[in-house]
C-alpha cells in the first residue's frame, strides 16, 4: 500500500500527466453525451500548472441546487454508479477520488468529472475476477466468495485456503440474512477489516483505491437518494457488463477453437450455461 502512494502522489505532483489521464477518460465516455470532462489547455499547462475548461454548476450532494435546475439527484447518483461500474469493469482506467468536490452537475443536466490526478488501473483478469465476487455477493454465496478472496491474492503466502472458508462463511452470514437492499457496502468492508487482523488476510495493494472509491461513492448515493443501496443499483449495470464482456470473450474462444487456433484450451460450458440463463433472464426483465 505505501507503493502505491509513492507512486499515486509523485503521479499527483506532474499536471502534464493529470491533463493526460483526463484526456483518456474523456476518450472512455466519448459515446456518452451525458459526462464531461473540462477541456486541457495544453499551451498553459506544465508539470507545474495545470490550465483548463471552467466549467459551471452544483455539487452532486447539492440537492437544493439540483432541485432549482428540475434535476433527479437519484438519476445523477445511478449515472455516477454506471460510470464507475463502466471504469472498474470494462475500461481498466478508473478516477481514484470521486469526493463531491470533484464532480459538478452542470446546468443542463451533464455530469462533469475533475482532477485526474490520482487513477487507478485494473487488469483485464482482476476485472473478471471482481465479476465474479460481485454475483457472489449478490447471490449470497459465502464459499464462492472465499475463493474469490483466495483468487484475488487476499490472503498472506502459505495460508491453508480450507481453514480460512469457513471464517469467512461466518462473517457473511449476518450479511446473508438480510436483504440486499440492506447491505451496506462500507459495513461489509469493515467487518472484513476486522477479519483480517484476527486472520492471515491482507489487502492487495491493487485494492487501495477501488475500495476508497466504492466508499466514497455509497457516502454520496446515501446523501442524495435516500432508498440508495448500492448492490441493488450496480446489479442491473453488472450484469449487463459482465454479458458483454463475457459473451465477446466466449465468441472469440468458440471461433478460436472451431477453427483449431486454440492451444489445448477447452471451454468452460457450465460457465457459459450460467451466462446463457442470465442472459435470458435479462431480456425477460427488460420486456425485450
Amino acid at each position: 500500500m505505501l507503493r502505491e502512494f509513492d507512486v499515486t502522489v509523485h503521479e499527483e505532483m506532474d499536471y502534464v500527466a493529470e491533463g493526460r489521464n483526463a484526456e483518456q477518460f474523456r476518450e472512455s465516455f466519448k459515446t456518452w453525451s451525458n459526462i464531461h470532462v473540462p477541456t486541457i489547455h495544453w499551451h498553459a499547462t506544465t508539470k507545474k500548472v495545470l490550465t483548463m475548461e471552467f466549467i459551471h454548476g452544483t455539487k452532486v450532494t447539492d440537492l437544493e441546487g439540483q432541485a432549482q435546475r428540475n434535476i433527479s439527484p437519484a438519476k445523477v447518483n445511478r449515472l455516477l454508479i454506471k460510470t464507475y461500474l463502466k471504469q472498474l469493469l470494462e475500461d481498466g482506467f478508473f478516477h481514484a477520488d470521486p469526493h463531491p468536490g470533484n464532480l459538478l452537475v452542470m446546468e443542463d443536466g451533464r455530469l462533469a468529472f475533475f482532477d485526474f490526478g490520482m487513477v487507478g488501473r485494473i487488469s483485464p483478469l482482476l476485472q473478471a475476477k471482481m465479476i465474479d465476487a460481485f454475483f457472489h455477493v449478490v447471490d449470497k454465496d459465502p464459499g464462492g466468495i472465499a475463493q474469490d478472496l483466495i483468487e484475488l491474492d487476499f490472503l498472506k503466502p502459505g495460508t491453508s485456503h480450507d481453514s480460512i472458508k469457513p471464517v469467512v462463511e461466518r462473517m457473511f452470514e449476518f450479511h446473508f440474512n438480510l436483504k440486499l437492499k440492506d447491505v451496506n457496502f462500507k459495513e461489509l468492508t469493515y467487518d472484513l477489516a476486522d477479519v483480517m487482523y484476527d486472520y492471515p488476510f491482507r489487502l492487495p495493494s491493487n485494492f487501495t483505491y477501488i475500495m476508497r472509491a466504492l466508499m466514497t461513492l455509497e457516502g454520496i448515493g446515501i446523501v442524495t437518494d435516500p432508498e440508495f443501496n448500492f448492490f441493488e443499483t450496480a446489479k442491473p449495470y453488472a450484469k449487463e457488463f459482465m454479458l458483454r464482456r463475457e459473451g465477446k470473450d466466449f465468441r472469440k474462444m468458440f471461433v478460436d477453437k472451431i477453427m483449431g487456433r486454440d492451444e489445448g484450451g477447452s471451454i468452460d460450458w457450465d460457465r457459459t450455461w450460467k451466462l446463457a440463463k442470465m442472459a435470458f433472464r435479462t431480456v425477460l426483465n427488460t420486456g425485450t
